[in-house]
């Protein structure tokens, strides 16, 4: 049974707070500071490689009553 990785498209978008001013105060409230926002572009990443994934380990099963048991079970 063939089986793949699961592969997702993402991106970031993130925002630095980069200390301007007062870096030696650590309440954040006295620090001047600039936000500064990037973004990464899109790209495809390998989420669960294909070894991780399992296949398929369930089925669907028809259970006969007894007087039925003859007949085929459709699956």
């Amino acid at each position: 049974m063939l089986h793949c990785p699961l592969i997702a498209q993402v991106w970031m978008l993130y925002e630095q707070r980069h200390i301007t001013k007062n870096r030696e105060f650590y309440d954040e409230a006295r620090q001047e500071v600039v936000l500064i926002r990037r973004a990464e572009a899109q790209t495809d990443r390998e989420i669960v490689p294909a070894d991780d994934v399992a296949p398929a380990v369930w089925r669907i099963q028809l259970l006969l009553k007894q007087a039925d048991k003859s007949a085929s079970p459709a699956v």
